[in-house]
């Protein structure tokens, strides 16, 4: 257990490990049985690129822009604001 200062300082985090949790035991179970581990590796990578990439979000922060767009979204605005 990870302790913080903040309660729900690590909930995006937790949010992320359960969700890919969730789905990859679903694809697990309904689909594939998986032999060896490169075959396990391929499809969770295939699905964390889901995720990031195509997936859109409809919480506070992504308002509809998948999380990828949100994190370039908002580096581009830290480095107008702190480094330019």
């Amino acid at each position: 257990e990870i302790e913080t200062e903040h309660p729900g300082y690590l909930g995006s985090q937790d949010t992320f490990y359960v969700g890919t949790l969730k789905g990859v035991r679903r694809i697990y179970q309904q689909t594939f049985v998986y032999t060896d581990l490169e075959s396990l590796q391929r499809d969770l990578d295939e699905w964390v690129m889901y995720y990031n990439e195509q997936r859109t979000h409809q919480g506070k922060m992504c308002s509809g822009r998948t999380p990828l767009v949100t994190l370039e979204d908002g580096k581009q605005i830290w480095e107008e604001k702190f480094v330019g």
